[in-house]
């Protein structure tokens, strides 16, 4: 936990020292679209399905998450709007009594940010969100079988429990902008970039959704919605949006 952290500072260090640099590509008053692919980390609380599980002898899930996310944005003047879909996965953990269990899932999302530091080739905008998560705790039963007879006499005790619940993001981005150079054909007005920077900040639980089996709410079943810091390295594309003049 504390080298991720301590990557991050030095992440972040290296991409304030192009503050002072010079390009052509960020102005406030332009419109920009971009996308990015990012992995990072996330710590979801998962208080509420651990105690859960203490409660009738269970060890406790990893709250460790990693994330795969795929991002698009429209930058206009100052103000950026980003939309996000990711999926987010722990390892098994073993918790106890021939079982082990993970927290997987996807989510969706959307955010908008203010750019207050904006150079020529560095960003950094806070911003506030809304996230869905459509969470999946899954236990597997890890007990050895002699055959096929005794795998179907066997009780098994594997089953996905589905939660959807929401929550809000707050966050900031730091980006480094990196001009892509015009090839010889290439429309002159073109301003392409590409960007590779951070985005991290805390995901708070609005609504808890209540654990379903086959689509159906199960009694005494806990409730959850995803929780805790999140970190994600990206690198990404983008593009000026020009404004056409058409002649009559």
């Amino acid at each position: 936990m504390n080298r991720i952290f301590f990557l991050t500072i030095i992440f972040t260090s290296a991409l304030s020292g192009a503050f002072a640099q010079d390009s052509l590509i960020t102005r406030s008053f332009n419109q920009y679209i971009h996308t990015d692919f990012g992995f990072g980390y996330r710590r979801n609380d998962l208080g509420a399905l651990n105690t859960a599980l203490k409660d009738f002898g269970y060890k406790p899930l990893n709250e460790n998450f990693s994330t795969f996310s795929l991002s698009v944005g429209v930058s206009m003047k100052r103000f950026v709007f980003h939309s996000e879909a990711s999926i987010f996965s722990a390892s098994d953990a073993s918790i106890g009594n021939n079982l082990k269990a993970t927290v997987e899932g996807h989510s969706f999302g959307w955010a908008i940010g203010y750019s207050v530091v904006e150079k020529p080739k560095v960003r950094f905008y806070p911003y506030v969100g809304f996230q869905s998560a459509f969470s999946h705790l899954k236990v597997k039963d890890q007990t050895q079988v002699s055959g096929w007879n005794d795998l179907l006499d066997t009780p098994q005790r594997n089953f996905t429990l589905d939660f959807v619940s929401n929550s809000l993001d707050l966050g900031f981005q730091l980006e480094r902008i990196i001009p892509i150079v015009n090839g010889r054909n290439d429309c002159p007005q073109n301003a392409s970039f590409a960007t590779v920077g951070i985005r991290a900040g805390y995901l708070l639980g609005l609504s808890k959704g209540k654990g379903e089996y086959n689509d159906q709410q199960i009694n005494g079943a806990p409730r959850y919605a995803v929780q805790g810091p999140y970190m994600t390295l990206f690198i990404g594309y983008g593009t000026k949006l020009r404004r056409m003049n058409w002649k009559k």
